[in-house]
């Protein structure tokens, strides 16, 4: 089970991942009886937020200062 804030660092981390050009963050759910099924934050959750969405030059600023290939 995923709480509101998993899913929302998660939603948040992918929105990374496509900034910097990486691919989404690929989600595995299960329906609780044994059955699994694979999917993204974006398709999980189609109308959710991201500082990526609202303040895209922060997140490009922040994901700079932190990159490892410096």
């Amino acid at each position: 089970m995923i709480n509101y804030r998993d899913r929302q660092y998660g939603y948040e981390a992918s929105s990374f991942n496509h900034q910097t050009g990486k691919p989404p963050i690929v989600l595995v759910l299960s329906n609780g009886r044994g059955q699994y099924r694979m999917t993204t934050f974006e398709a999980a959750l189609p109308n959710a937020f991201s500082t990526a969405a609202f303040m895209p030059e922060a997140v490009k600023k922040f994901l700079d200062s932190h990159r490892r290939d410096k």
